[in-house]
């Protein structure tokens, strides 16, 4: 485990996966960060998260589409949790249409 340390505050951070791995996360984020959520369907706990700082989106985006939604959002950072095999996939082209080298894609299982 390598612990890497980065200031979140004003940035966007990107969610897929809306199960307890996405809440978690979202969960620590959003004290930071804008966070977005994108899920075909939601863990009941997101209900209990401050609405200011976290975006649901019910969407199940395939791999490919992922490209279009790092467009679009401008992450500083991406988090794949999910256990869905076809979005595992798209780690590996999401670290490579994130906006600078400095920023990195997450794949959390």
């Amino acid at each position: 485990m390598i612990p890497l340390y980065h200031d979140f505050r004003g940035e966007t951070v990107v969610i897929f996966g809306g199960g307890s791995v996405g809440y978690r996360k979202a969960q620590r984020f959003a004290t930071e960060a804008r966070v977005i959520v994108v899920s075909p369907k939601f863990d009941p706990r997101f209900a209990d998260l401050d609405s200011e700082s976290i975006e649901l989106i019910r969407a199940a985006p395939a791999a490919a589409a992922v490209g279009s939604w790092i467009d679009r959002c401008e992450p500083a950072l991406v988090v794949i949790a999910t256990n869905n095999t076809e979005n595992k996939r798209c780690n590996r082209y999401s670290s490579l249409r994130t906006r600078s080298t400095s920023e990195q894609c997450c794949y959390v299982r």
